[in-house]
């Protein structure tokens, strides 16, 4: 048996039932999308978004210390002077220990004791960044201390383990809260006797790391002794634009300026009161007291005389590069345009002295 639907509603399925007209004849307004920043209104969400990221840009908070931003989150601080100039950017809060804080009161919250740990955030938006601080203060009177202890003993060029050790010694006991700036300072001499070749347990290659340990720490210290040193890695290094102020050194002061394509001054230097007072790696000695000093009266084959006499096995690439600008300079000045012309290809390959060349042709 078959089934058939042969009813149809009239007035549900048919359509018969007349539908009102609901269509809005009144004005259209489009959709706005507006900032969440400023009242600025946008037709589209994409215009939206553009504008937020130009005019509201999101950035990074920034810690800086003598207007140089720190890009490290863990910083050691020894010298009460680091925060003298201290300034954030782009941070709408700041947070000290879980504690909520005004600009206004970090230096003084940060220098109440001279050890301790501060945790510091930095807020954005939301954008954050953290910084810890481990604060060790050194007393400015135990660093000057040291340093005349230092010049005391180990002003000379021969540097004696057995003084070394006496130093370490003696600083311990009178100073044991500037452990920090003792173990830099010795650093330094293991970095420098370890490129002579003349350090006990220590490789010549070992120098780098040494230095760089000595620099690391001595960069947050502002005595002049720390500042010089400072000169000294950085020279060895071939980076001559981050003077300090060679304060115990004229001679210092100038090698740096004449590694940066400058002259030399025109005066004559005593020898005794402008020889470095600092400890030094004999190339460095060589390239300072024995040929920048006397530039104006050593001749090229002099100088090239000088350097090939020397112990190449301990040359860095650094101080080949230092040499052959000294070179360099002498054979423009002399008029050795065939001698000038092979150390050019030489120097056209290092990447400090490369730009320094322009100033000579």
């Amino acid at each position: 048996m078959s089934y058939y639907i042969n009813f149809i509603d009239p007035g549900n399925a048919g359509g018969s039932v007349p539908i009102p007209d609901t269509s809005y004849r009144g004005p259209n307004k489009p959709i706005q999308y507006g900032c969440r920043y400023c009242k600025a209104t946008f037709l589209s969400d994409a215009e939206r978004i553009q504008h937020e990221w130009e005019a509201h840009p999101t950035r990074n908070p920034l810690l800086l210390i003598d207007h140089i931003e720190i890009s490290a989150t863990r910083l050691k601080v020894r010298d009460i002077s680091f925060f003298e100039n201290i300034e954030f950017l782009y941070a709408d809060q700041i947070t000290i220990n879980d504690e909520v804080v005004e600009e206004t009161e970090v230096k003084q919250i940060l220098t109440s004791s001279n050890k301790k740990f501060f945790k510091i955030e930095l807020l954005n938006q939301q954008v954050s960044r953290s910084f810890e601080l481990e604060v060790d203060i050194v007393d400015p009177n135990d660093i000057q201390a040291i340093d005349a202890l230092f010049y005391e003993m180990l002003a000379g060029d021969d540097i004696k383990d057995e003084l070394v050790n006496k130093f370490i010694d003696i600083c311990e006991k009178r100073y044991p809260n500037a452990t920090s700036y003792t173990d830099a300072l010795v650093k330094y001499l293991q970095g420098i006797k370890a490129k002579d070749g003349s350090a006990i347990h220590i490789t010549f290659e070992e120098h780098v790391t040494k230095l760089n340990q000595a620099l690391d720490t001595l960069k947050w210290f502002k005595s002049d002794l720390a500042r010089s040193i400072i000169n000294l890695i950085e020279f060895n290094f071939n980076r001559f634009d981050t003077n300090q102020g060679a304060y115990q050194s004229p001679s210092l002061d100038f090698s740096l300026s004449f590694f940066n394509g400058n002259e030399l001054p025109k005066v004559n230097l005593d020898l005794e009161s402008s020889s470095i007072p600092i400890p030094v790696d004999w190339v460095t000695s060589l390239i300072i007291n024995s040929i920048l000093k006397e530039y104006d009266k050593l001749e090229y084959q002099e100088i090239e005389g000088l350097a090939r006499s020397s112990k190449t096995t301990w040359f860095t690439a650094q101080d080949r590069a230092k040499l052959n600008f000294i070179l360099y300079r002498k054979a423009l000045a002399e008029g050795l345009s065939t001698e000038a012309k092979i150390l050019l290809k030489k120097l056209n390959h290092d990447e400090v002295f490369k730009d320094k060349l322009v100033v000579e042709n």
